[in-house]
């Protein structure tokens, strides 16, 4: 650090105490990666060496004073204004800043507060501080630190410091002190507030995003109208919006001699006021950076963001202070980067298994890597695509990345040729990929299907486990390279031309004139159907279909009665049993792990699916058969025949009619792909492999390397190979014992969406939503005595409106009044621990006056748009957040 200021970006030991806890932070997201505006940082040691010779004095009228009384705390802060009109830089400061503002470039400057007691975890102090916005030249940034310096002994600020003193260990005079933040100002197109967890509704699935034309300082100060979003924190997509009339935004103007007068209110061009201020993709990034900096910083934030172009900046970001605690602590997941580049990237939860949010087993982890990564990079490589995926395994699950494919460029233009000749070639024999591709497919889990695990001996079952393995590689590497058009390209034009239909309604109709296709999936659910049916003849056999306890299967073994059900029960299971499902009795022995089996070993399964179908087949037996599986199927068949006959009759050109019927016989057999690729490729690469290691987890067990077979499951499939490879006997009693606690701890653990870093260039945007009637509450408020507005503090109490229309108005506001405003400036926060609630006409979540109300618990209402103009003076209010409506009478 430089002697008397502080580049951002560099590391700093202790830098909260050093430059604050706004300006350590946004250091600590530098260093992460994050996009943060470059930056100078005047440290706290420089505060205290200029204030020194006024400590004494400020010391003796705080102690003298009860700050938490706000007249006295008035009183007290104007003493130390006067006595502070001669405080200035030292000149070494001076100096120095003058030297190093070129590196911050020849934009105007923001100049923050970063006080050591500011976006604490349990306080934000938001808004207590003074920032100044504009500035330019060495002459206004002395001033304007001299601004913020000072504003550490507002009336506020003392106010706020006394209170917070009440519930923490006190602190000695010098404990606490002011840093400055000096960054370029951004000229911003729009710009918000991001919360990682909506802070109105308390939940831990959703963010919610308010949004603005302009610069932020708008947004936070409630002083224009804004959009406002909740968003999913699963996917980041938008759940609800509300488009505000943003008549209004803040603009900076150079022309302004002061600059705290440099930013002024300027009106949205008539064409933008109603269009949201972030187009879906964009408001899903900035959703991606909150979750992105609550990872980081390990709890949920309130992320202050711009927009310049194409661009994306984090501005500031605090914990939210109002959430609680079981909330605030479900945000931890620590990760482990392996370097920059792997965390400078944004990574998603893969979602390949039942269990997406699931913590895997060390069988399931290297399963999955073996299938997705390195099947799906060997497709990648085969076909010559530009993009590949990595994976990355973090506290039991897998989370996947976009990276770019390491093959030269002449190699993927050759490699995407010859995939490209092959699908044209095959098109044009009118060969299905599954009829070029599925005989191998088949041939391979057949071989694997029949091996009998119950008679090999340990080097057997390896190779076996190998097998299952090396098919589980390819199957779905061939997966991968398979387009999923299904073959319908051809059928679409050939359909439109004979219908005469547009592409839209000619699309709609392909599902209609594919139905009824004969698949392996439609012969599973006929088979059920049947069992079902047989069922119904032996009333022992509801009975256990009925029972839904673990051991079904073996009490129908032994149960005379059931034997002609179980004969054919077999007969399914010989075909379908190594498909799998989630078996949930004592996969380890002892407890209930969630984990995929094939139905072979764990037959419950199977049966659990035809206890489904009991009540179809009991229609069957009264005589109704309109439902049954194979009819339904039939009857669809037939419709679909009759449609394509009739159209084909009304055609009047005989070779448009042939060449359709030949494009509609190809997308049928390709229709099948989708189901005979699920039960081959996705459905018996995990059931088989599974099966091999449930295999050799049984000899293990007979040899005593395990104390049960499922055990198996904590070991990583060459782990199990190297084992069965062996001649002598294996101990993994240390090694699974400690995998088991690690997945405990893991399991606490709630699972981010998202990890990494998103990329701040925002992509290409989509058509921004615009505002309607629906969704804006002019609409809805015109209702007789009640108003509708955007809940940012939740309660509901009922109070005396006091209208505010001037500042000056402020002291007659009384305990108990529900304050009624335009806006509410951060300097009136020091009111809202006495009133019942407040309700404004402008603003929104984000703002400083809605965190300090739920930081007291006081029910909030902002963005009514008309509530000054409305509610009478002295009427009695019900502010209720729930509803987000306002009454009074």
């Amino acid at each position: 650090m430089h002697n008397t200021f502080f580049r951002l970006g560099t590391e700093l030991p202790n830098a909260y105490t050093q430059i604050g806890v706004k300006a350590a932070t946004l250091n600590q997201l530098i260093l992460a990666g994050f996009p943060v505006p470059p930056g100078l940082c005047v440290p706290v040691a420089m505060f205290k060496q200029a204030i020194a010779p006024f400590t004494a004095q400020i010391d003796a009228l705080c102690v003298r004073a009860d700050l938490r009384d706000s007249g006295v705390a008035q009183s007290t802060a104007q003493a130390i204004v006067t006595l502070l009109e001669d405080l200035h830089l030292p000149f070494e400061l001076q100096q120095a800043l003058t030297d190093a503002l070129p590196s911050l470039g020849d934009a105007p400057l923001a100049v923050r507060s970063s006080a050591t007691l500011e976006d604490l975890a349990d306080a934000s102090f938001a808004g207590q501080y003074q920032s100044v916005i504009g500035v330019q030249g060495a002459d206004e940034l002395a001033e304007a630190i001299l601004t913020c310096w000072r504003s550490f002994y507002s009336a506020n600020a003392l106010a706020a410091r006394a209170a917070y003193a009440l519930t923490h260990q006190p602190a000695q005079p010098d404990d606490h002190g002011m840093a400055v933040l000096i960054q370029p100002l951004l000229n911003a197109d729009c710009a918000g507030v991001c919360f990682s967890i909506d802070p109105v509704r308390q939940q831990a699935d959703w963010l919610l995003v308010t949004a603005g034309w302009g610069l932020g300082v708008g947004v936070v100060e409630g002083s224009v109208p804004v959009d406002t979003f909740r968003v999913r924190r699963a996917d980041c997509t938008v759940a609800e919006s509300v488009i505000a009339d943003k008549e209004s935004c803040i603009r900076y103007a150079p022309t302004q001699p002061d600059p705290g007068m440099s930013l002024q209110p300027v009106a949205v061009a008539a064409d933008r006021r109603g269009v949201a201020c972030l187009p879906r993709k964009w408001l899903q990034r900035v959703a991606q950076f909150a979750l992105a900096a609550e990872q980081t910083l390990g709890q949920p934030q309130d992320m202050e963001w711009a927009i310049t172009g194409q661009n994306f900046w984090l501005l500031q970001s605090r914990p939210i202070t109002t959430l609680p605690t079981t909330v605030r602590q479900q945000t931890h997941f620590p990760i482990t980067w392996a370097n920059a580049a792997e965390r400078q990237r944004l990574w998603w939860l893969e979602r390949q298994t039942e269990r997406p949010s699931a913590t895997l087993l060390p069988a399931e982890i290297e399963f999955i890597q073996t299938c997705s990564t390195r099947g799906g990079q060997a497709a990648v490589e085969l076909s010559g695509g530009a993009k590949t995926r990595w994976r990355k395994v973090v506290n039991g699950r897998i989370y996947m990345a976009v990276a770019d494919s390491p093959l030269q460029p002449g190699d993927r233009r050759i490699r995407r040729a010859a995939r490209d000749d092959l699908f044209a070639r095959l098109a044009e024999e009118q060969v299905t990929l599954w009829e070029h591709w599925g005989p191998e497919i088949i041939r391979a889990t057949e071989r694997l299907d029949a091996f009998d695990g119950s008679a090999a001996d340990d080097n057997a079952l390896a190779d076996h486990l190998e097998d299952a393995l090396a098919a589980a590689h390819r199957h779905w590497m061939i997966h991968t390279m398979m387009p999923r058009d299904n073959g319908c390209g051809p059928l679409l034009a050939s359909y439109q031309q004979l219908s005469g239909k547009n592409a839209a309604a000619a699309r709609a109709d392909l599902p209609y004139l594919l139905q009824g296709v004969d698949t392996v999936q439609t012969r599973l659910i006929e088979l059920l159907y049947d069992l079902a049916c047989l069922a119904l003849v032996y009333d022992p056999v509801v009975a256990e279909l009925q029972n839904h306890t673990p051991g079904g299967y073996v009490r129908l073994c032994n149960l005379p009665e059931a034997a002609p059900f179980v004969e054919q029960f077999r007969h399914v299971l010989a075909i379908y049993g190594g498909r799998v499902g989630l078996f949930t009795q004592g996969v380890d022995g002892e407890s209930t792990i969630a984990l995929p089996l094939p139905w072979r070993a764990a037959p419950d399964q199977l049966l659990a699916m035809v206890g489904h179908y009991l009540p179809l087949a009991q229609g069957h037996q009264s005589g109704d058969q309109a439902n049954a599986p194979r009819i339904a199927r039939q009857q669809a068949q037939a419709e679909q025949q009759a449609s394509v006959d009739a159209l084909c009759a009304a055609a009047g050109d005989p070779t448009l009619v042939a060449q359709f019927r030949r494009h509609l016989a190809f997308a049928r057999r390709s229709a099948a792909f989708l189901d005979d690729h699920n039960h081959y490729i996705d459905q018996l690469s995990a059931g088989q492999t599974m099966q091999a290691l449930l295999y050799g987890g049984r000899w293990l067990t007979d040899r005593g390397d395990l104390p049960h077979p499922y055990e198996v499951f904590w070991l990583y499939p060459t782990e199990v190979l190297a084992t069965l490879r062996a001649e002598d006997k294996g101990n993994y009693s240390e090694l699974i014992a400690q995998r088991k606690a690690d997945f405990s701890r893991w399991e606490t653990l709630q699972t981010p969406p998202y990890i990494g870093l998103p990329d701040p260039q925002l992509p290409t945007a989509d058509q921004p939503e615009r505002r309607s009637d629906a969704n804006g509450s002019d609409a809805q408020s015109n209702t007789v005595n009640r108003l509708i507005g955007r809940a940012v503090s939740a309660g509901r109490r009922l109070g005396r409106a006091r209208v505010i229309h001037d500042a000056a108005d402020l002291p007659t506001v009384a305990a108990g009044d529900v304050l009624v405003a335009a806006q509410a400036n951060p300097l009136w926060t020091s009111l809202f621990p006495a009133l019942a609630a407040i309700v404004l006409d402008m603003g929104g979540p984000g703002d400083h006056a809605a965190i300090t109300a739920r930081e007291f618990g006081i029910p909030a209402i902002f963005g009514t748009g008309q509530a000054t103009d409305r509610i009478p003076e002295g009427a009695w209010v019900t502010v209720d957040s729930d509803s987000g409506s306002v009454t009074w009478a």
